[in-house]
């Protein structure tokens, strides 16, 4: 540990001298290459030939992932429930939820309702103010609702994937433009492994689910990954103003994205602070903490919600603090957060993403085993450098932590550290190969060459083999079901101020004449409801989280039972509904 720990601390290059450790025979690479095949000494002249061809496979990578990203929106024709809160909540100006306000109770509603929730309004555009309201009544910061309104103001009355996705994509080019940046950074600008971590990322599905879905966690990436890098060069040189003016609107500007961000920033500061001090930096360490606490400051000042949110008693918050007293559940939800990672990534098979993170563990054990018979006790510092252990301890804290403290065990909420991860971990095992193959050169440019071969595959898998999880086609399956009943009229059986089932059949409902938004005890009085000779589309609210939603069995016999109706037929069962239609 205090050898870690004097690793850590100090500054780069204190530990590591470019693997001089392994003897004189690595001077002999250059001789061993000439003999490799004549594919691979053709890669290696192009790829290091110079700055402008590197540029250019790095960009051709990222171009093809782009058109990868493109080809998977247009297959996503529905929206999770997430979205349609994006979209009414950065867009809606006269009611923050649907079914909150007494306007619109005990009334008929028609698709303008609904409409009016998801678009901007002629007169309503670049309102960032009902923008700001709209998430203090809800419990995420503003900053990505204002972007998306801005986005939206444009094309008002209208919505649109697009809208978001764009928005994302844009956001997905900077990622890995930083991505690349880090990794040529902590890989001493080895180029291979560097295109096998873009690879990695973009290019298999986790990455893309993150584009395709309509929230704040792309945005959040992309902050992630530039005061990552930013931290990096700090850590690496030192603290000026210049760099300090960039944290202070990359911090304040990350926890008004998403409350996560402030997890991570909290561990790097606190590790960055704590290697200032240990380096004896005592004025580097003023102006770094200062201007961390600053834009802190400026956040609370900006948006105070942010105690309400957290700390309030409403129900995400609540459930947030009582997951921070179940320590002893830690290691099962860290595990479950890798098996998910590893079914994104890898295969859709559980049991087979298990045996993967089992796998990889087997084999980093078995490297760790071999290099500690091989060189001592001291190989984690031997081996790398001190700013990968900062960068290092900094994500695995904040993974910890979120899986310790997430609402639920839902991957996107790991979304904004996956870019790290990929970079960290691909580092640690193209590193501990590297030092047990010192002696053998050709072992060293192998193991460059096989990561990026493995990324490769795992990206060709992803495009040819699997489809993202954000497509939610079946909303829009629903939707399209709908529309053959557009001269009808519905009940929406929810309790008052529930907006979760409502929100999520926001588009369903707008395909039908009206709908009537009311309790099961008021079935009573079904008559008010009749059309003559017109079926009568009814939604049952069964969200037992939410709201304590209703049996669906039990209320559609008592319309059965009311006489007024005797055929009934089941249209979809989707997530937090059940849909029927009775004639």
């Amino acid at each position: 540990m205090k050898k870690l720990l004097g690793c850590l601390f100090h500054q780069r290059g204190d530990v590591d001298q470019n693997h001089s450790e392994c003897g004189t025979k690595i001077s002999s690479a250059e001789n061993i290459k000439k003999k490799l095949n004549p594919f691979l000494r053709l890669y290696n002249s192009i790829i290091a030939s110079n700055k402008q061809t590197s540029f250019a496979l790095f960009a051709t990578i990222i171009f093809l992932q782009i058109l990868f990203c493109i080809f998977s929106a247009t297959e996503k024709r529905g929206y999770f429930i997430d979205e349609i809160y994006s979209l009414g909540l950065s867009n809606s100006k006269d009611y923050t939820f649907l079914n909150h306000s007494a306007s619109s109770r005990d009334t008929w509603l028609n698709s303008d309702y609904f409409k009016q929730y998801l678009t901007v309004q002629n007169g309503e555009r670049f309102s960032y103010t009902s923008v700001y309201r709209n998430q203090v009544a809800d419990v995420h910061p503003p900053l990505y609702y204002f972007v998306l309104h801005t986005i939206c103001s444009f094309f008002p009355d209208s919505y649109s994937k697009w809208y978001g996705i764009t928005l994302n994509i844009i956001l997905f080019i900077i990622i890995q433009i930083l991505l690349y940046k880090t990794s040529m950074l902590l890989t001493k600008n080895n180029i291979t492994v560097s295109a096998a971590i873009l690879i990695f990322y973009g290019g298999t599905m986790l990455a893309i689910d993150n584009v395709l879905y309509i929230r704040m966690y792309e945005m959040l990436t992309m902050f992630t990954m530039v005061t990552s890098l930013l931290h990096l060069k700090m850590f690496n040189s030192k603290v000026n103003f210049k760099r300090c003016i960039i944290l202070f609107a990359v911090t304040f500007c990350g926890c008004m994205t998403q409350y996560y961000f402030g997890i991570l920033a909290f561990f790097l500061s606190a590790i960055f602070c704590i290697h200032l001090l240990f380096c004896k930096k005592i004025k580097e360490l003023f102006l770094y903490a200062g201007t961390m606490l600053l834009s802190i400051a400026l956040f609370l000042f900006t948006f105070p919600a942010v105690f309400e949110h957290i700390f309030g008693g409403r129900r995400v918050g609540a459930t947030t603090l009582n997951n921070a007293l179940q320590i002893t559940q830690l290691p099962e939800k860290c595990f479950s957060y890798m098996t998910q990672f590893s079914r994104m990534i890898f295969t859709d098979n559980l049991h087979l993403a298990v045996l993967t993170v089992y796998a990889l563990f087997a084999i980093a054990l078995l490297m760790l085993i071999i290099l500690f018979k091989r060189r001592g006790k001291n190989i984690l510092t031997k081996s790398f450098d001190s700013d990968f252990w900062f960068l290092t301890i900094s994500i695995a804290l904040t993974f910890a932590t979120i899986a310790l403290l997430a609402f639920d065990t839902h991957i996107r909420y790991m979304f904004f550290i996956h870019p790290l991860m990929v970079l960290l971990g691909m580092i640690f095992f193209t590193t501990l190969f590297t030092k047990i193959f010192c002696k053998n050169p050709q072992f060293i440019n192998f193991s460059g060459h096989l990561i990026l071969l493995v990324s490769i595959c795992a990206s060709f898998n992803s495009v040819f083999l699997r489809k993202s999880s954000m497509l939610y086609n079946n909303e829009y399956h629903n939707m399209e079901t709908l529309k053959a009943f557009s001269n009808c009229r519905g009940i929406f059986l929810v309790k008052n101020n529930s907006a979760p089932a409502l929100t999520q059949e926001c588009r369903a409902v707008m395909q039908i004449k009206e709908v009537y938004c009311t309790e099961p005890s008021e079935l009573k009085n079904l008559q008010k409801f009749l059309v003559p000779t017109t079926p009568l589309v009814v939604w049952i609210d069964k969200d037992k989280f939410w709201s304590s939603g209703f049996d669906s069995q039990e209320v559609t016999s008592k319309i059965i039972n009311s006489g007024i109706y005797t055929r009934m037929q089941k249209l979809y069962s989707y997530g937090l509904v059940d849909c029927y239609i009775f004639k």
